[in-house]
C-alpha cells in the first residue's frame, strides 16, 4: 500500500472519529438540557419496523429508512 493511501485512510478515520465524538457530545448536551429543564431525557432512533426497510440498489442490500422512534427514560421498558 502506498504512503498516500495510508495517509488518506488515517485522515478518513480521524474524520469519522471526530464525527462520532461530536454526535456523542450533542446527545449528551440534549440529555443534560432535558434534565436541567426537569424533563425526562428522550432521544430519537431509527425505527426498526418492517415498514421502514428500504432496498438500496447501489449497496445491494436492505437498509433502514428515514422513520424514527422517540424513546424516553420515563418508560424504563424503552431503555
Amino acid at each position: 500500500m502506498t504512503t498516500n493511501k495510508i495517509k488518506d485512510r488515517k485522515q478518513k478515520t480521524k474524520v469519522k472519529q471526530q464525527n462520532i465524538i461530536d454526535a456523542l457530545k450533542d446527545h449528551g448536551a440534549k440529555v443534560y438540557g432535558d434534565l436541567d429543564n426537569g424533563q425526562f431525557p428522550k432521544f430519537s432512533i431509527p425505527s426498526r419496523s418492517v415498514s421502514n426497510i428500504v432496498y438500496d440498489k447501489k449497496l445491494r442490500q436492505y437498509i433502514l429508512g428515514n422513520s424514527a422512534a422517540v424513546r424516553s427514560s420515563r418508560n424504563s421498558s424503552q431503555l
